[in-house]
């Protein structure tokens, strides 16, 4: 995914899938997954504080690049950025059949900060993820 700085304004790129199968309301899920923003002499050098998760009971919709205006249920505390490998996990509580789970910007660059962590004549913030696993029981 994609977001922040000066490349296009308000430009933004998503991460979709579907999932195996649909969530069931009530019960409790933990999502895990991988993140770096990688290293390679491409590297889009900015942080984001807002990198997100989210889930849906049906494909986002994207007009052109701008950031798609949903909440999302999972959000990164505070500023995400690194050339490591980060295994980020969190519980939430289904209250809709979701779907699909789309990581990304899900704010406006007015919404969005980002601190510059290598080559200041390229622009953005982009993150490689991987091994996105999700794991249910039920709270009943």
């Amino acid at each position: 995914c994609t977001d922040y700085k000066d490349h296009e304004p308000e430009f933004r790129e998503y991460i979709c899938n579907k999932l195996i199968m649909p969530m069931v309301i009530g019960n409790s899920y933990t999502v895990s997954f991988w993140i770096t923003n990688g290293e390679s002499d491409w590297l889009s050098p900015y942080s984001s504080n807002r990198f997100g998760v989210f889930f849906s009971d049906s494909v986002p919709v994207q007009v052109e690049h701008e950031a798609i205006p949903y909440k999302p249920q999972y959000e990164y505390p505070g500023e995400l950025w690194t050339t490591e490998w980060k295994h980020i996990t969190f519980t939430f509580v289904a209250d809709t059949p979701y779907e699909y789970i789309t990581f990304g910007n899900f704010y406006t660059d007015a919404e969005t900060e980002g601190k510059l962590y290598g080559d200041e004549n390229k622009s953005g913030s982009y993150y490689f993820i991987d091994k996105v696993e999700i794991f249910g029981r039920s709270c009943f």
